[in-house]
């Protein structure tokens, strides 16, 4: 497993497999296991939740890597970002998040990758695409934003 999410109303945590290539949802009241998405992944990482919409939103930093959403039982698949990406480590919807958890949810992704070295962000639908930050010599691990504060899990300045 390398990301999580969980909806706390729902009672679902999602995961990401790099291992399986899958992202499943355990229900946390029956610890079933559901594996939502199998197909065409290769590296899937982070994962976050729209709770409210009931979308999960993710990255994927195989060999062509892709930032894309669904809704939770996996329907209605989108890509959102697929070109100029290396490795998307981490991603936050609108910058808040708490243990895994999705407090609000917006309009805006952001992302770290660790090939880049940059921190980026895209309206939800793939449009307007920004580049925040650029951290040379960084290896952005995973990361959250806390009012007007980024906090990075950096591996090079471990």
């Amino acid at each position: 497993m390398d990301g999580i999410a969980m909806d706390v109303n729902s009672r679902l945590i999602f995961y990401t497999d790099t291992g399986y290539d899958e992202i499943g949802v355990i229900n946390a009241d029956t610890f079933v296991k559901t594996i939502v998405i199998d197909t065409n992944m290769d590296e899937p990482r982070a994962i976050v939740l729209d709770t409210q919409t009931r979308e999960m939103f993710w990255t994927d930093w195989g060999a062509n890597a892709t930032i894309e959403k669904s809704n939770y039982d996996g329907s209605n698949r989108t890509t959102i970002v697929s070109t100029g990406l290396g490795w998307p480590n981490a991603m936050v919807l609108d910058g808040i998040k708490y243990e895994f958890v999705v407090i609000t949810a917006g309009d805006l992704l952001i992302w770290c990758d660790a090939m880049k070295d940059v921190y980026e962000r895209v309206h939800r639908n793939g449009t307007g695409r920004t580049l925040l930050a650029t951290l040379s010599g960084s290896h952005c691990f995973d990361f959250t934003i806390y009012e007007d504060d980024l906090y990075v899990n950096d591996w090079a300045y471990s």
